[in-house]
């Protein structure tokens, strides 16, 4: 299942600047978890892209970060 819409207008922050929340699930989907990925591109630095995914991989993998 996929968010179909997540940026950062559709995520909510708390006062300790933590995600608190996701809103507007009119876009849900079964689909691929990558579109929901572009959120990666839209929030972070360009910097922070490559560092992000090879954190992604590792999860995935089972390796430690």
């Amino acid at each position: 299942m996929v968010h179909g819409d997540l940026h950062s207008r559709n995520i909510v922050i708390d006062a300790q600047h933590r995600v608190s929340g996701v809103i507007d699930w009119g876009d849900v989907h079964i689909g691929d978890p990558a579109i929901d990925l572009s959120l990666v591109y839209s929030f972070l630095p360009s910097c922070a892209r490559a560092e992000f995914f090879l954190f992604m991989e590792m999860s995935v993998s089972g390796q430690k970060h």
